[in-house]
């Protein structure tokens, strides 16, 4: 039975959460109404024997401090067993010399565990090189979204660079940078170019040949504040290498669009292409030895054949299908609106960490990369 797959595209993953914006806004106008302008510190990591760590989550002390206790006995009682308690902890506790945690200084949250030599880089001074962003790449960027995932442990602000480009009169692309830092170790201080396709919001982001062209990233190491200062020549001139050619980049992107829309394909490669985005070589001899039959094969899980039939149900009915018919650029949107417009997500940020440098990103990769080689 095919899926039902929605008439209406979702907004793009990174309008989803977080704050829009008109495009008329400072990198620091951003994170002041985005609620991004929050600091984070480290502290130390320690080891605690189980029982005291049980004692403070079963809260063997509330009332203490809460008001609650009123008998002065029984103060004195949880006084003396809380000098005893902390005695204890401090005799047993060890203090982890590998790691430390990243917490923010207003809310407390602990944003993550990293490493002894991680660098904190602060929002604003991490992201700062978009106000650069124009002069390195000759197009005037729009500040259109910025937000946080979790408590803060990833910020992103989205711009938009250009102009719209066109795979057809009524088939725009318009072209981001999504700009992400983070303060949990998952990642450094990034910025991707990426497509969107506007009929329905799907994200484009696969690389070409050089996949450096379209990624600048700076890890969370020793130094990393030096190389995020942007009056040093040496850094400006990196910056312009990535987004100085972020023209060249969208122009060959749009270039091998226009060649994969030009190429036909029949229904024998359009399954194989769908149950290639999943199977490994073995599992597609053995679909290809039962006549592709997919419940004569047990060792293909149910969750992938299902996987495969939702693919191929987007690519026939999804969002915006109804354009280039039988090619491979078919294909390809296909597999980026059911990523968009038919996968489900837990959340908006679990579709945008997939789609930003996640699983989906990847998929989109392969597919991009299968369509390109056959």
């Amino acid at each position: 039975m095919a899926d039902f797959i929605e008439s209406y595209a979702k907004p793009v993953a990174f309008r989803q959460f977080g704050t829009t914006f008109d495009g008329d806004v400072t990198v620091h106008e951003a994170f002041e109404q985005a609620g991004l302008n929050y600091s984070v510190e480290s502290q130390p990591l320690f080891r605690a024997p189980e029982e005291l760590i049980t004692d403070i989550q079963n809260g063997n002390f509330d009332g203490l401090f809460d008001g609650t206790i009123t008998d002065e006995m029984l103060i004195k009682q949880k006084q003396d067993e809380l000098v005893n308690w902390a005695l204890d902890f401090k005799r047993g506790m060890d203090m982890i010399q590998t790691h430390k945690a990243t917490f923010r200084t207003d809310a407390l949250n602990t944003l993550g565990v990293v490493g002894k030599d991680y660098q904190i880089v602060q929002n604003e001074e991490a992201l700062a090189f978009i106000d650069y962003l124009g002069e390195v790449s000759g197009a005037n960027p729009k500040i259109i979204s910025a937000g946080a995932l979790g408590y803060g442990e990833r910020v992103f602000i989205t711009v938009q660079l250009g102009e719209d480009n066109f795979l057809s009169p009524n088939d725009a692309l318009k072209t981001y940078v999504v700009f992400t830092t983070s303060h949990d170790g998952s990642g450094g201080v990034s910025a991707l170019i990426t497509h969107i396709r506007v009929v329905c919001q799907n994200t484009l982001n696969a690389a070409l040949k050089d996949r450096s062209t379209n990624k600048l990233t700076f890890k969370h190491t020793k130094n990393v504040g030096q190389r995020l200062d942007w009056q040093i020549a040496a850094n400006r001139e990196r910056a312009a290498k990535v987004f100085g050619q972020a023209g060249k980049f969208t122009d060959a992107f749009i270039a091998n669009m226009l060649d994969l829309k030009g190429q036909i394909v029949d229904a024998k490669y359009v399954r194989e292409f769908a149950a290639k985005m999943y199977l490994d070589k073995a599992q597609m001899r053995l679909l290809e030895l039962a006549n592709w039959n997919f419940d004569k094969v047990e060792e293909i899980s149910t969750r992938k054949k299902n996987s495969i039939q939702s693919l191929m149900n987007a690519i026939e009915n999804g969002i915006g299908q109804d354009m280039y018919r039988g090619t491979k650029l078919w294909l390809l949107n296909g597999w980026t609106t059911y990523l968009h417009n038919v996968k489900t997500y837990k959340s908006p940020e679990q579709e945008f960490t997939s789609l930003i440098g996640g699983t989906g990103m990847k998929g989109t990769q392969s597919a991009y990369d299968l369509l390109m080689a056959a």
